[in-house]
């Protein structure tokens, strides 16, 4: 369900007074956007709904994490923002601010701040900067009408804006309100934004932020949510204007600030979640509970973890793009399909029952339980077709990083990596070790208590036995998880049928794997009555011989039903002439 319009961030347009004129740049002079990690902000945000502006201040703490001193940083917010001030190192610091072009923003481009630094910044080490911004977030499509939208549907996809009915500022990908650093691009059909801020939120994915938000005008929504954990400040004239907003960790999701005249509906029947929506919705909010319901119990069976603070949030009626930010999911609330509405709640019910620092265990399941609900309503092949309809962006961008660097789905920023490569693995791993071992694993996991990347292998290796011993999965996560190998391509090289005295059959199947990465297929065989299948692990440029016991003699052998992802499924068949039939 995310499309292009995938990522996130809020600040916006509207030039104001006293700003530094944009300087050029030479290229030479360019900071280095990749040296500083962002590890903690802490912002104040003034906020007037009528007028639809925004005024920052607050520190940001940024850590070198390039091999060299950095004497020069950059920084970026929205074009409709501009810069008023920077400190750093207890000094006023003189800066550079230009106007580029970058998709990161949903109005096509960003301010970008440059200051030279009094003192360099060693490698490793960390700095205080003080920031000050401020200008309007107000409804804007301009970088999807540059790539040919018309205007109408551009607002209806980047919907982010502040006003007394409805305010919603996501992070970066959409509308920058708080400093970020990545390399500018526009959008457009590359991808290559996309990937940039995927790549830039992975970096990042340990920061922490604070956000004390606080209405400044007269008129204000009924309710403020957020992605993260909220406290009310109440002001002095008692009215609940202020409000802390806190997020351990920003994840690979962006931060979003959400508010709205909304009635909060709380539910609970084997979970507790969060209904906000309007009375245009009253006729479908029964269903979502509904859906939430019935797929708040399944998870609960698959992971062993009961989801606890999603939150469902009704998007006004003019917005096409519905949004996953972690345990909380906007919609515009009109699906009245019951099936539709559990494949949109499921990813932010999994978010809430298992939150996880390492984007490839909570994405990765997250989009795996989306499988698992397509099962639950149609069968296996509706759970593969689910996932088939994702496999060509992932054998494309397994493409692309064969021809430049592998890359661990531990450590990958891509997030085709550890979104759809990532549900392959975790529902490989549900065929390999059963739901039983999967789900005893998955319960006993908890982000506290993650100290290695090795850790998810050996809660499963410890659930997972036969014959009283665990089973190995190493070869498996070295493959698909700890480093990146690419994909298997599997095929039948010979089929040898012999026929028993008493009529029963034995296939020897000849199954080889020319590709880089073992995994675990079934070998199905066709049968005129029906078919039977023997699942078996074929490593890396490794060639096996399977015999599989049969009560017919088969019309066709066919190696992997889908379940694996592989680079070439035309080899995959091995058609038998009739009996008899020449060879």
């Amino acid at each position: 369900m995310k499309k292009i319009f995938i990522m996130t961030v809020l600040l916006i347009a509207v030039t104001l007074q006293g700003q530094t004129a944009a300087v050029q740049l030479a290229p030479a002079q360019q900071p280095d956007r990749r040296a500083f990690l962002f590890t903690h902000y802490d912002l104040a945000l003034d906020v007037d709904a009528a007028h639809a502006t925004l005024a920052v201040r607050g520190h940001i703490t940024l850590h070198n994490d390039s091999v060299s001193e950095q004497s020069k940083l950059a920084m970026q917010i929205s074009s409709s923002l501009k810069w008023v001030a920077v400190k750093a190192q207890g000094e006023i610091l003189k800066f550079k601010e230009e106007t580029i072009d970058s998709g990161a923003d949903h109005t096509g481009t960003v301010n970008e701040l440059s200051v030279d630094l009094f003192k360099p910044v060693p490698p490793g080490a960390d700095m205080d900067i003080e920031v000050a911004y401020k200008g309007q977030i107000t409804l804007n499509g301009d970088r999807l009408v540059a790539l040919g939208a018309p205007v109408e549907v551009a607002r209806r996809s980047d919907w982010d804006r502040i006003t007394p009915s409805f305010t919603a500022i996501r992070g970066a990908g959409y509308v920058l309100w708080y400093p970020v650093a990545i390399d500018p691009s526009p959008l457009d059909s590359s991808n290559r934004v996309l990937n940039d801020v995927a790549a830039w939120r992975s970096r990042n994915a340990a920061a922490s932020m604070h956000v004390r938000w606080r209405w400044s005008g007269e008129q204000s929504p009924r309710i403020l949510t957020a992605n993260g954990v909220i406290h009310i400040v109440p002001a002095l004239n008692e009215q609940l204007n202020s409000y802390d907003i806190q997020w351990i960790h920003l994840g690979v999701l962006a931060p979003v600030i959400v508010a709205g005249e909304y009635f909060s509906q709380t539910c609970s029947a084997g979970t507790v979640y969060r209904l906000l929506n309007t009375p245009a919705s009253v006729s479908s909010a029964p269903l979502y509970q509904e859906g939430c319901n019935k797929i708040a119990t399944a998870i609960a069976d698959w992971t062993g973890h009961t989801p606890l603070g999603a939150q469902f949030i009704e998007l006004p009626e003019n917005t096409d793009a519905p949004y996953d930010a972690g345990a909380t999911f906007l919609t515009a609330m009109r699906v009245k399909d019951v099936p539709t509405i559990e494949l949109q709640v499921v990813h932010a019910l999994s978010h809430a029952a298992l939150p996880s620092f390492r984007p490839w265990i909570e994405e990765g399941v997250a989009h795996y339980l989306q499988a698992r609900t397509r099962e639950l309503q149609g069968g296996r092949n509706a759970a593969i077709h689910f996932m088939d309809q994702r496999r060509p962006f992932l054998e494309e961008t397994e493409k692309t990083i064969a021809s430049e660097t592998m890359e661990s789905l531990v450590q990958s920023e891509r997030e085709v990596m550890f979104r759809t490569k990532g549900m392959y693995v975790w529902w490989m791993l549900h065929d390999m070790i059963g739901d039983k071992a999967l789900t005893q694993a998955l319960a006993t996991y908890s982000q506290s208590a993650d100290h290695g990347a090795a850790g998810m292998q050996r809660l499963l290796e410890s659930q997972s036995q036969k014959d009283g011993v665990h089973k190995d999965l190493e070869w498996f996560f070295d493959d698909w998880v700890y480093r990146d190998r690419g994909l298997p391509d599997f095929s039948i090289t010979n089929v040898v049928p012999r026929e028993g005295l008493n009529g029963s059959w034995l296939i020897a199947v000849t199954v080889e794997n020319l590709g880089n990465a073992g995994a675990e297929v079934p070998v199905r065989l066709i049968l005129p009555g029906g078919e039977t299948l023997q699942r078996v692990i074929v490593k890396a440029r490794d060639k096996l011989v399977v015999r599989i016991p049969s009560t017919e003699r088969p019309t066709e052998v066919i190696v992997n039903d889908g379940s694996v992802p592989e680079s070439d499924y035309d080899n995959n068949r091995f058609v038998l002439p009739p009996k008899g039939a020449k060879q």
